[in-house]
């Protein structure tokens, strides 16, 4: 350890925190690192090397993803002991590979307020209750419940009326966003748009399909109508994907008059609707698209953003004249969603703590943002209740790449607008910041204190 303590990174080609990696990997191969040590706390080797906290952690981070490095909750960062996938004898295997001194805000983490407990309970009984089905491939009679379930919880929401057999279920609702894509498009390069800045995971699945994605201006209100016009009078576009409830990352909610008038444009242009509302945690107020176009709208959500996310369980409600054309294209992917999967989800959504434990997930969020918004009171941020991240303008002396930065070096984790960006778009100076309810109170708050003090203290030099 003392080697890479004493290594000079300023003299290093790299940036800092790849060249520290660089040092670390080094010692773990010739042998000055054995596996199983224990490295030190990110802020003790940062005083040692001369470098900022954040630079050790990003290269604790990366070395985590990669497999050198474990990081072990509560105890710190360790030599992978990990050799052909199997942890060695005596040693615990990772759960969480995340430093315990860097606050995560990229993105949103829920709080447990009940989730173990239900999912446990659900898979004892379906386990109770597992037989043949185990032997055979899921089919659209073996998921029946799971779609009846997703049917019935959606009937509180503004969606309109859901039939189980339009209900399409997936791994998540990036799963979804890419079958209604193979299902949808045609032709050599199809064409798609969404708001000019936009949830990333739509553009890498429209990538995978060949598609262009073109970019919708927003305002205060939702996606600008003449912007959509004048796409779709240039070019033969087949879809529009949108976010009406909780625009990622502005925060924004489609107004009802706009959406009526976007409903309108689809109809004139036949262009098809994704509605992805995988953050609404309880339902809105207005009509949804769905609600409003059901002839055209695809409607896509999952329990990751309101419940949890490791089951992996989203679903899209196909329009009427097209459910058969996407449940085949489902089928041809995977052959349906893990029976294992199904038999636990649907008993989480059929619970009747199901509701509750949204409803608390909805209050804690919403309590976590009211902290952040205290703390930069005066500042231009956008947020609100129960939407897991808020979009902060930053003020003048920052811009979002050195406010990341600066950011991280006092660890917190946060993410520049530019990540959001279609290609060739131009980035707001902003940043989104994701909402912890995972981590202490006394945590969260320390660390929007520490924002909010950057937020008044912005740097002063100037490159010539």
């Amino acid at each position: 350890m003392d080697t890479i303590s004493e290594i000079d990174i300023t003299k290093h080609p790299k940036a800092k925190y790849l060249a520290l990696a660089d040092a670390i990997v080094t010692a773990i191969t010739n042998g000055t690192l054995a596996p199983g040590d224990q490295l030190p706390t990110v802020r003790e080797f940062a005083h040692k090397v001369g470098v900022t906290p954040g630079t050790v952690a990003r290269a604790y981070r990366r070395l985590t993803e990669s497999g050198r490095l474990e990081a072990r909750v509560g105890s710190g960062t360790f030599v992978s002991t990990t050799t052909n996938d199997k942890p060695l004898a005596g040693m615990p295997a990772v759960v969480i590979p995340r430093d315990p001194e860097v606050l995560d805000l990229r993105s949103p983490t829920l709080p447990d307020v009940g989730q173990p407990a239900l999912i446990k309970k659900a898979m004892l009984a379906a386990a109770e209750e597992a037989g043949d089905s185990l032997f055979n491939y899921p089919n659209r009679t073996s998921d029946e419940a799971a779609r009846i379930a997703v049917a019935n919880m959606l009937n509180a929401f503004p969606v309109g009326t859901v039939d189980p057999h339009h209900v399409v279920l997936t791994y998540g609702g990036q799963h979804a966003i890419g079958l209604i894509l193979q299902t949808v498009l045609v032709g050599q390069r199809p064409v798609i748009m969404t708001e000019d800045l936009s949830y990333s995971g739509l553009r890498h699945a429209a990538r995978l399909q060949r598609a262009e994605v073109l970019s919708i201006e927003l305002d205060a209100e939702g996606p600008i109508p003449a912007s959509i016009d004048a796409l779709c009078r240039r070019h033969p576009v087949q879809i529009l994907a949108t976010t009406a409830e909780a625009h990622n990352p502005t925060t924004i909610r489609t107004s009802p008059e706009r959406r009526a008038q976007i409903v309108e444009l689809a109809r004139r242009y036949d262009f098809q609707i994704i509605e992805d509302e995988c953050y609404a945690l309880l339902p809105g107020d207005d009509a949804s698209y769905r609600a409003l176009a059901p002839e055209r709208t695809w409607y896509v959500s999952s329990i990751s953003k309101s419940f949890c996310p490791s089951l992996r369980f989203g679903y899209f409600i196909a329009p009427e004249a097209n459910a058969d054309f996407a449940i085949i294209t489902a089928r041809h992917n995977i052959f349906g969603v893990s029976q294992m999967i199904l038999d636990v989800a649907a008993r989480v959504l059929q619970s009747s703590e199901n509701l509750t434990i949204r409803k608390s997930v909805f209050d804690l969020v919403t309590k976590r943002t009211q902290i952040l918004a205290d703390a930069l009171a005066g500042q231009d941020l956008h947020w609100r209740p129960g939407l897991p991240f808020t979009f902060l303008q930053l003020p003048a002396g920052w811009r979002a790449s050195g406010f990341v930065r600066a950011a991280e070096d006092v660890g917190i984790l946060v993410r520049p607008a530019d990540e959001y960006v279609l290609l060739g778009g131009r980035a707001p100076n902003a940043v989104r910041i994701a909402i912890n309810a995972k981590v202490s109170q006394e945590m969260f708050e320390g660390a929007c204190h520490k924002l909010a003090k950057m937020l008044r203290e912005p740097p002063h030099s100037f490159d010539v």
